[in-house]
């Protein structure tokens, strides 16, 4: 496979953000879940297991973050593509990728948020020209999409960017202590997720047996 242009971190940015497309706006073949995006970047890259490990984590950290109301949870995909990017080309170690990686993708949430308000302002706009002519709503549905990928690539690439010189600069001026802890936070996320999906399933089951 000819995947010099995937193995670039603009390439994979871009596949990063094609892949969060997913979440909502096109698809919606679960392409954007953790595992299957990590996978996806493992099998890409020739590096299963820490795509694989990277999507279980993320899974497992992201149980209880749901898109309640107005509330937009940190994104799944951009925290495992951010991480396996961080680890993959730049080289950092995988437990602190994953701790960026989740900045990155909480930081994404707050731009989500921005990013659909302001798409809200077209409503008007979008309402008087499917009125002129129904055809126009495939325009604004295609800008739409197109807005979100341009702003999504955007988003990842700096930020991965951005953090990973951080980390680069931080990571080796740590103190072994603090290095070990980090990986022994990374180690315990999928029992703090399955301890949250156990509370969860507690609280159902006994919330149905008071109905």
């Amino acid at each position: 496979m000819e995947a010099g242009l995937f193995l670039s971190l603009t390439g994979l940015c871009v596949l990063a953000a094609f892949l969060e497309l997913d979440a909502v706006y096109a698809g919606q073949f679960l392409l954007s879940r953790p595992v299957v995006a990590g996978t996806l970047l493992g099998v890409l890259c020739g590096d299963i297991k820490t795509g694989v490990q990277l999507g279980i984590w993320t899974e497992f950290l992201m149980l209880d973050q749901l898109p309640v109301g107005g509330y937009v949870p940190p994104s799944g995909g951009v925290c495992v593509a951010s991480a396996f990017i961080m680890a993959y080309l730049c080289m950092l170690p995988v437990s602190f990728s994953f701790l960026l990686g989740i900045i990155i993708g909480k930081a994404y949430s707050h731009m989500e948020s921005r990013l659909r308000t302001w798409r809200n302002s077209w409503n008007q706009a979008i309402e008087q020209a499917v009125q002129r002519e129904p055809g126009a709503l495939n325009f604004w549905m295609a800008k739409s999409i197109a807005v979100q990928f341009a702003a999504g690539f955007v988003f990842i690439w700096l930020g991965v960017q951005l953090l990973s010189l951080a980390g680069a600069y931080i990571w080796p001026r740590l103190p072994e202590e603090l290095c070990s802890a980090v990986d022994l936070a990374y180690f315990a996320v999928p029992w703090i997720g399955m301890a949250s999906l156990v509370l969860t399933l507690y609280s159902k089951t006994k919330a149905a047996a008071h109905a």
